[in-house]
């Protein structure tokens, strides 16, 4: 899960040669905090992610900055420890606000709760995972997933996979990842993910290599595959009051 937010601080405009001293730089403010908060992440847990950008560092070089804003994303496994990262982070914004003479403003831009997905539903579309069976793979789909992964350099050249693999389990020692509001949905309908194979193992995330299968007939084979499993899926909560009752308990069983 996460917190977004901005934090925009603002002072005074002056002259950066001829009278910097009127001035009270919202930019150093941002600039604190991004120095407070990296010395932080030192006694923070180490599944924690968080990561910022300058949204407006300023107008130029030669005017102190009157108004400056930093975003961030405030990452952790569970609500729990996001809510103390976010509290920390907080203080260190306050902190560095006082550090300037600047006055401090937040914005929350979105949140999102950890995920927590419904077992009943993915046993029951892992059988139909099972049924559909990955798509028949041309040579030419093969050769091009091989001559990417090569041109990016992964650590395994293997080509587009052909078997199904068997459903996850949770892990002992969990990993941070992303984060996506499909989890506040997760916790007040019973939820699951699907990934199909539309895709090309070696890739990079929030890159162009993400997207470069998309203009080829494996991210169409793929999608058909998946729209099959969800398709018998929908058909299984519809015939099955079973399952239906066993999703549910599943997740009355939560709170």
């Amino acid at each position: 899960g996460l917190v977004s937010v901005e934090y925009t601080f603002e002072g005074q405009a002056a002259h950066g040669a001829g009278d910097p001293w009127k001035g009270r730089s919202a930019l150093d403010a941002v600039e604190l905090l991004s120095v407070g908060w990296n010395y932080r992440r030192e006694h923070l847990r180490p599944l924690q992610r968080s990561h910022s950008v300058i949204v407006d560092g300023g107008d130029q070089p030669n005017v102190v900055p009157s108004r400056a804003t930093a975003w961030y994303f405030i990452r952790e496994i569970t609500a729990d420890h996001i809510r103390d990262n976010f509290e920390a982070l907080q203080r260190t914004a306050e902190g560095a606000a006082m550090m300037t003479d600047t006055t401090l403003s937040r914005r929350i831009i979105g949140t999102a709760y950890p995920r927590h997905f419904n077992k009943p539903i993915a046993e029951a579309m892992q059988k139909n995972i099972l049924s559909v069976g990955m798509p028949d793979w041309s040579e030419d789909d093969q050769a091009f997933a091989r001559a990417f992964q090569e041109f990016m350099e992964a650590e395994e050249i293997t080509g587009l996979k052909t078997e199904v693999e068997e459903i996850g389990v949770p892990l002992e020692e969990p990993k941070s990842g992303g984060s996506d509001d499909i989890g506040d949905v997760s916790w007040n309908v019973p939820t699951v993910t699907l990934r199909f194979p539309s895709n090309i193992d070696g890739r990079t995330g929030h890159h162009w290599s993400s997207a470069i299968a998309m203009a080829t007939p494996i991210a169409h084979k793929g999608a058909v595959a998946g729209a099959k499993v969800i398709a018998a899926t929908m058909l299984d909560l519809l015939q099955e009051p079973q399952l239906v009752f066993r999703l549910n308990a599943f997740g009355n069983n939560l709170h």
